[in-house]
């Protein structure tokens, strides 16, 4: 928004841990060592979020084995990144989030549509060690979600299906504890996480899904600007064990422009 004295101009995607310049590409006859990747996975595993860009004495010289264990680091279309609003701000998930994290989601009512419900501390480690895994796969990118106003975590959010060489994620296992419904938590967190895949990943197309019975998130979707796609017939079985129809919406590169500017706005009042 070139020109514009708009309090957009200070929303930021900033990196919190590997530097700007690009790296060499690797010779393909180099190997890093499966201590080297143990110990890499290691610091992301217990929230040492300094492992990328550092060598350890088990890495090659000038490597922390990331792009070795992580490839989809390397291609510059993921990595640990803070994206900063005018109202909150979304952090790499990490180990030490669990607490916060607990807390956030204790009411009953944040699990309704979900296929997890990770109400104790036990559950709650799980769900995140499984969301750490997917991300170390390359997989998802989850992030926790903390309200600039009181710098508390309020829930979370992620990147998942990912497609490397189609351009193509989704943004999904959004959840917010019930004091940050219905103001602009979730439309702000939804517009820095399309940003960051527009603009800088250079995507294609950003997918959002939610169960058929999920009527407010639907109407949450649609007021993003995302378009219907359709349904996908017994998708999901739910905790319960009944069959989730699963509705799918998106935004491609195209209305992207037109998408930006409305949620700008509608921030903005």
């Amino acid at each position: 928004m070139r020109g514009q004295n708009s309090s957009f101009t200070q929303l930021r995607a900033t990196s919190t841990s590997m530097p700007a310049r690009r790296r060499s590409p690797r010779s393909r006859s180099e190997t890093v060592s499966p201590r080297c990747k143990a110990r890499t996975a290691s610091r992301l595993r217990f929230g040492r979020s300094h492992a990328f860009g550092m060598r350890t004495s088990a890495c090659p010289r000038g490597s922390s084995g990331t792009e070795q264990l992580y490839p989809w680091w390397s291609m510059g279309l993921l990595g640990p990144v803070t994206l900063t609003g005018n109202h909150v701000r979304l952090e790499p998930m990490r180990p030490v989030h669990a607490a916060a994290l607990l807390e956030a989601g204790r009411s009953t009512e944040i699990w309704a549509w979900m296929p997890a419900r990770p109400l104790t501390a036990q559950t709650m480690d799980r769900w995140l060690e499984k969301a750490l895994q997917a991300e170390a796969q390359g997989r998802e990118y989850p992030f926790v979600v903390v309200r600039l106003e009181d710098d508390r975590v309020i829930g979370s959010s992620r990147y998942l299906d990912v497609q490397e060489e189609d351009r193509t994620v989704e943004i999904g296992w959004t959840w917010y504890s019930p004091d940050a419904w219905g103001g602009v938590v979730n439309p702000e967190a939804k517009y820095l996480l399309m940003r960051h895949a527009f603009d800088d990943w250079r995507a294609i197309r950003v997918a959002l899904k939610t169960d058929i019975k999920n009527i407010h998130s639907q109407a949450a979707i649609k007021k993003l600007g995302a378009r219907y796609e359709g349904t996908m017939r017994n998708h999901r079985i739910r905790p319960d064990g009944s069959y989730r129809d699963t509705v799918v919406f998106s935004v491609i590169g195209s209305e992207w422009p037109r998408v930006k500017t409305r949620l700008e706005e509608r921030l903005r009042a």
